[in-house]
């Protein structure tokens, strides 16, 4: 079995909770949704650089 490293799992957290606040926008509120994957992109972008 591969051993995943934690840049994969970063990633991969980033793009699930992405994809989950795009379904969230679409079905209910559409500005909390804009607005938590605001925050997200900002805090990830802070852990993918380093």
């Amino acid at each position: 079995m591969k051993k995943l490293s934690r840049k994969t799992i970063e990633r991969t957290i980033y793009i699930v909770l992405i994809v989950a606040l795009v379904v969230y926008g679409m079905l209910k509120d559409s500005e909390a949704a804009a607005n938590l994957l605001k925050a997200i992109t900002e805090a990830f972008t802070l852990l993918i650089q380093n």
